[in-house]
């Protein structure tokens, strides 16, 4: 996986959701739909759930912050406490661990 495919899945992460809580509503969508949504939300958390086995749940939180929240990394920074820098680096880290991507530290 590249990381750019990464950044979309989570980017789509919340529409997602919200369209599968919609169809227990008024909303109506097809069962292979259904499936696919489904698939997709289950893809994101199980890559969230390796870098909370890997890194733990301050990695997981941070990346959630961005990826999938949108928040801007300054502001994940100072929410966390830690130097930009140091934060890009370790996003840089933990991203590789999922995407599979060399490590060139």
């Amino acid at each position: 996986m590249k990381q750019e495919e990464f950044r979309d899945l989570c980017r789509a992460y919340r529409p997602h959701m919200q369209q599968l809580n919609e169809t227990a509503g008024r909303y109506h969508i097809s069962a292979q739909e259904k499936v696919w949504l489904r698939s997709h939300v289950q893809k994101v958390d199980a890559l969230f759930s390796v870098i909370e086995e890997n890194y733990g749940m301050y990695a997981r939180a941070m990346l959630w912050d961005y990826y999938v929240e949108g928040l801007k990394q300054p502001d994940i920074a100072y929410k966390y406490g830690i130097p930009l820098r140091t934060m890009q680096r370790k996003f840089s880290r933990w991203i590789r661990c999922v995407t599979g991507e060399e490590d060139d530290e």
